[in-house]
């Protein structure tokens, strides 16, 4: 592969924006009802959510994608 090409692809790949810059996860409080809001500043509040919930919404992908980690991922609420 030429170099420059190799350039060009590495700068578009660098390029891309991320979906978040930064997560802040706490547990819910116990019968917490799925709920969110976009805040003020792109901030987005998202409440009694599973992990599994969270990083498949954060990612853009199916929940079939994601796998291992401790029971939590499916059945906290957070």
């Amino acid at each position: 592969m030429k170099p420059t090409l190799l350039v060009l692809l590495s700068c578009a790949a660098f390029a891309q924006t991320p979906a978040f810059e930064v997560a802040d996860v706490h547990v819910s409080a116990p019968g917490t009802s799925q709920d969110g809001d976009f805040l003020p500043g792109g901030r987005l509040e998202l409440h009694g959510f599973t992990m599994l919930d969270l990083i498949t919404y954060a990612y853009g992908v199916d929940d079939d994608l994601v796998f291992g980690g401790p029971p939590l991922v499916e059945y906290g609420s957070f």
